[in-house]
């Protein structure tokens, strides 16, 4: 009888449980829309009771689509989510961001932005530790930012707050019982509260015992819980990660089986993962120890002896695809015409462009106009959620085909800010050389296609279509006892598909789209310089 493991992704819009087999086949998945807030101007908040009930039905209609699986079949259950944060009171229950709301949220979506006042404090400080390994820049989405604007707007929020947990590590305590943190939680990231608290009481509110990735927590899965989930009670629960890192877990690995040592090293080392969702990560791993302006970390995880994360990414990547392009004029025109040949907006949209481009490379449609993609701030290598999104080349279309070339300059911009945080690492001399993608937006062939020839290295897809809810499985499956460690588990669980090539000959023309991306991200300081002189 087959064994299986248990995995758990909560993405901003939607969770994921899925049944991953001991060496990596994803069995099944069930998919549950997630309900998210904005009660004002830069706030996102969640509920933590809509995603719990969201998660216990995902995993029971799993279990529905796959009768022959039984209970005692799942060895191990893990679990990953955005960097989202709770704040608990002293029996561990979430404190409602919302009272006046007939659903109470109560948590801090990864995406909120209302602390960008305390990320200028901190920065202006010009000695906050805080940002030693954060690319030299608090910003909003940084928890210190979040829990001081907590105990400067809410004081009476913040005196009932005993705990600050992120979502994965409350998810683990919901399901145990256990209060643990994980390796990527602020408590063990930021050894830096004694000194930077700020006198509003950080310290005593992260405390908890540590945990390592891979880690069985407590007794395993609660009674009651189990009950809910049609699983057995006991099924070990790994500790919960960040959903970034279990992508970077999920594909990194791939194709190093029966390597050497040193060998697999090195193609450990010269991979840079891709994790592209509403957001996006790149994560690589070094035995190098300095900071690296402009990036995060290094942060020893713990899984890979000898190794350090360093870590970029994006605020808003599908996010930014669904606001731009889908919200033209030629929107509703395009959606109907998809739906008419069965396809999705974006596959239209790339057909529209193909017939556009005719023998010219489709890449070269946009020469006339550009994009800055900080619609929703920068995060690396610049680390400023003031900065806003700008349009150059803007005419009086707005068709079809006015939206399909939108469409492929939104693409184009999130790559060439992809590149201007990579460029960072390259700099530092790391040896990166291969892209490994994963979430939703890899499906999307033409999004791939402009990130690796803007990006100038190859991407070797996962045999896996969607190697996502691989990362939790392999936590839960060293928790279970059926791999000794995560680097045993990243190797045994993940294995390579198609690779993807870059198109040389149109380097000089993505270095050109490149310049102007820089001189555009100038332009807007220069902007912002002149219009803050004195009249």
């Amino acid at each position: 009888m087959a064994d299986y493991l248990l995995s758990i992704d909560v993405g901003t819009r939607s969770l994921r449980a899925a049944l991953v087999s001991v060496t990596g086949d994803i069995i099944g998945q069930s998919v549950m829309p997630l309900v998210i807030h904005r009660p004002e101007a830069q706030q996102a908040e969640q509920s933590s009771q809509n995603i719990w009930e969201q998660l216990i039905n995902a995993v029971r209609h799993l279990l529905a689509d796959n009768p022959d699986v039984h209970p005692g079949q799942v060895l191990g259950i893990g679990f990953d989510s955005t960097y989202s944060m709770l704040f608990l009171d002293q029996e561990k229950q979430p404190l409602s961001l919302s009272q006046t709301q007939t659903q109470a949220f109560d948590v801090l979506l990864w995406c909120d932005h209302r602390a960008m006042a305390e990320a200028d404090q901190l920065n202006g400080l010009n000695r906050a530790s805080s940002a030693s390994k954060s690319g030299g820049r608090v910003t909003a989405e940084m928890p210190i930012s979040r829990c001081l604007w907590m105990s400067q707007h809410r004081p009476t929020f913040w005196q009932a707050t005993a705990h600050i947990i992120e979502l994965f590590d409350f998810l683990v305590l919901k399901a145990t019982g256990e209060l643990v943190r994980s390796p990527c939680s602020f408590s063990t990231r930021a050894r830096y509260l004694a000194t930077e608290d700020r006198g509003i009481g950080l310290s005593e509110r992260t405390e908890g015992p540590d945990s390592p990735h891979g880690a069985a927590v407590g007794k395993g899965l609660l009674a009651d819980v189990a009950n809910q989930m049609g699983l057995l009670p006991g099924t070990p629960v790994s500790t919960g990660t960040v959903d970034g890192y279990a992508g970077t877990l999920a594909v990194m690995g791939a194709g190093l089986e029966g390597l050497a040592p040193p060998e697999r090293e090195r193609g450990l080392t010269s991979r840079i993962s891709m994790v592209v969702g509403t957001s996006s990560i790149y994560q690589c791993f070094s035995s190098q120890t300095e900071t690296i302006p402009g990036i995060w970390g290094p942060w020893d995880n713990g899984d890979l002896a000898g190794l350090n994360a360093y870590t970029c990414g994006q605020n808003a990547v599908g996010a930014l695809l669904d606001h731009l392009p889908c919200r033209h004029p030629a929107s509703a025109e395009v959606s109907r015409l998809a739906k008419q040949e069965g396809i999705s907006v974006y596959d239209y949209l790339e057909r529209r462009l193909t017939a556009l481009a005719k023998e010219q490379p489709i890449a070269e449609l946009t020469r006339s106009l550009h994009i800055l993609p900080f619609f929703a701030g920068n995060r690396c290598p610049i680390g400023d959620c003031h900065l806003t999104g700008m349009v150059s080349g803007l005419g009086m279309e707005c068709g079809p085909d006015a939206m399909a070339l939108l469409y492929l300059a939104t693409i184009q911009a999130l790559a060439l800010e992809a590149r201007h945080a990579l460029e960072c690492l390259l700099q530092a001399e790391l040896p990166i050389e291969t892209l490994m993608p994963a979430g939703g937006l890899t499906y999307n062939r033409l999004f791939m296609q402009e990130h690796i020839n803007v990006l100038g290295m190859t991407a070797i897809l996962n045999q896996a279509q969607n190697p996502m809810p691989l990362g939790a499985a392999m936590m839960a499956a060293v928790a279970a006892g059926v791999y000794p460690d995560i680097r045993s588990a990243m190797v045994g669980m993940s294995q390579v598909g198609e690779t993807l090539e870059l198109e040389p000959e149109l380097r000089a023309y993505y270095d050109r789209k490149y310049r102007v991306y820089r001189e555009m991200h100038q332009d807007q300081v220069k902007y912002a310089t002149v219009m803050n002189e004195e009249y």
